[in-house]
């Protein structure tokens, strides 16, 4: 993945997951948390905080797992993890 790519993949997780969070769907949450730790994409730290309370509403069992891994995979990524932030829109 060149960097022109690699951007527009992290201004897209980063759209997907503004909208998840604006519509509070915990499922869409957890999905775009997944797709992006997959490629070693995370967001920044005060976002995913925002993401692990919404999906714990929901009180799902399945997706707080999910977020759980995705936020230990973040931390055990360390300091040189890629992280993106939301975008303003």
């Amino acid at each position: 993945m060149d960097a022109a790519d690699g951007a527009a993949i992290e201004r897209r997780l980063s759209s997907l997951l503004r909208h998840a969070l604006a519509t509070g769907s915990p499922f869409d949450i957890a999905l775009v948390l997944g797709s992006a730790a997959e490629l070693m994409l995370f967001p920044e730290q005060e976002v995913l905080e925002q993401c692990t309370a919404a999906v714990q509403q929901a009180d799902q069992q399945a997706l707080r797992g999910l977020v759980w891994a995705v936020r230990h995979r973040s931390m055990r990524s360390g300091k040189s993890v890629r992280r993106f932030a939301l975008d303003p829109q």
